[in-house]
């Protein structure tokens, strides 16, 4: 399996090296757990997938799962680790909703002051990348009502590897551009709207 991990591209080998994933899959070994996690996120009473899984008729068995359904899936697992921890929730994430309403308290007051241009918005502490993306849905719906040739462009930086890791991953997933994470240097050049 090791052999396999280092023949995939240099941004997906940086992911696998931020979750140390490789010292996951020996203790994994070690305890002789691999083979049943395998199993159990291959049964098929479990769609992972964004397909739909059908029967010979065509009949939906198992309804895929969306990007929005992993980020949910991925929140209660954060969620459910950080009980097993005695951690604070909002340490790791923050709920949907309240990236909702903060997102809508920046730029709502600015709205009107928003010129044809490029932006980009930066967040200084950008976990796996949730407010960021809200904040460029926001952008979409705003500029779509006003007719204005606006560009946006998200920048963010990370502290904890292993948060930058699942970032990068969902900015991978998504096909967005992985530089802009780390290209904190280019801020300096448009206007810039912080989260």
């Amino acid at each position: 399996m090791i052999d396999y991990l280092n023949d995939l591209s240099e941004n997906v080998q940086e992911i696998i090296s931020k979750f140390k994933f490789c010292n996951q899959l020996e203790t994994l070994v070690e305890n002789n757990c691999l083979y049943s996690l395998i199993k159990k996120l291959t049964d098929s009473d479990i769609n992972l997938s964004p397909e739909a899984i059908k029967d010979k008729k065509g009949k939906v068995i198992q309804p895929g799962l969306s990007n929005l359904g992993m980020g949910y899936v991925f929140e209660e697992l954060i969620r459910r680790f950080n009980e097993e921890n005695n951690e604070e929730a909002g340490e790791h994430f923050i709920l949907r909703d309240i990236i909702k309403l903060m997102v809508n308290l920046i730029f709502m007051p600015v709205k009107d002051k928003i010129k044809k241009g490029t932006y980009l918005v930066y967040d200084c502490a950008c976990g796996s990348r949730k407010m960021l993306t809200e904040a460029e849905n926001f952008w979409q719906e705003f500029v779509t009502g006003m007719g204005k040739k606006v560009m946006i462009y998200l920048y963010g930086q990370e502290v904890n590897p292993e948060i930058y890791a699942i970032c990068q991953a969902d900015i991978l997933i998504k096909e967005k551009y992985m530089d802009n994470i780390t290209a904190i240097s280019e801020l300096v050049r448009y206007k810039v709207l912080p989260l």
